[in-house]
């Protein structure tokens, strides 16, 4: 599947960058317009949907100058697709990321094999998207008294459950609570998430934080009982230089 780019401006915007959430956005913006162009699903009501997000903040972009966002599968098998995501701005690549999707029936709310006709491996994407390959994910699974955080009926999405960038959200909630003022002195610039179950009908979730290094914090998204993960986070955060 050949490279797609989308370019964005935000000259009339009030911020003077683009956050870690603004700047996944501009990816699913991409991905979903790669797919509405490329793609001839077998049936109307089957859709991909996220699964893992793997994206490296190297620099927030500004808001005043045209943002670039290169997209590419180079891989589908069975289960996954697997695209890549590379942003630049004045030439200057500042956000990366790698992501697996799954090929899901809307109606069911379940997941669908890949139909092997559209099963494909390119290896020269290399030239086009570096250090490519996933690394195997970070992810612990944490319990005991967590964060409980209600559902904003505005987190919903048109696919009737929360939409995957709030889940950024939780983290930031749950960081604040535990270190107050921590987004104002650093930003994130890794982030691991693996979406386990979708969050629909429910009011609030149950956030659990653990911290193994310096920066370095763990997060389980669990439902209010903790009897069901819906994800597993990893962030890595600097200090702001800019804070």
């Amino acid at each position: 599947m050949k490279e797609f780019t989308c370019h964005f401006n935000f000259e009339r915007s009030k911020k003077d960058h683009l956050d870690s959430r603004g700047v996944m956005d501009l990816f699913l913006k991409t991905a979903y317009a790669h797919w509405e162009v490329s793609e001839d699903l077998e049936e109307d009501y089957y859709g991909w949907m996220i699964y893992r997000w793997q994206v490296e903040f190297k620099c927030p972009p500004n808001c005043q100058d045209q943002i670039e966002v290169t997209t590419l599968v180079n891989e589908v098998n069975k289960l996954f697709a697997y695209r890549h995501f590379i942003l630049k701005q004045e030439g200057e690549v500042l956000a990366r990321a790698g992501s697996l999707w799954i090929q899901t029936d809307l109606r069911r709310r379940e997941a669908i094999s890949i139909p092997e006709k559209d099963h494909f491996k390119d290896p020269q994407t290399e030239k086009t998207i570096p250090n490519r390959q996933l690394r195997r994910a970070k992810k612990k699974k944490l319990q005991g008294p967590g964060l409980a955080l209600g559902i904003d009926p505005a987190d919903i999405d048109e696919n009737d459950h929360v939409n995957n960038l709030v889940y950024l959200s939780f983290m930031e909630r749950a960081l604040e609570e535990e270190k107050p003022g921590f987004k104002e002195a650093y930003r994130l610039r890794d982030l691991d998430i693996t979406y386990s179950h979708e969050i629909r009908h429910e009011d609030q979730v149950l956030v659990v934080m653990g911290q193994e290094e310096e920066g370095v914090f763990y997060f389980t998204i669990w439902d209010q009982k903790q009897e069901n993960i819906h994800a597993y986070m990893v962030g890595k955060f600097v200090k702001d230089l800019d804070g």
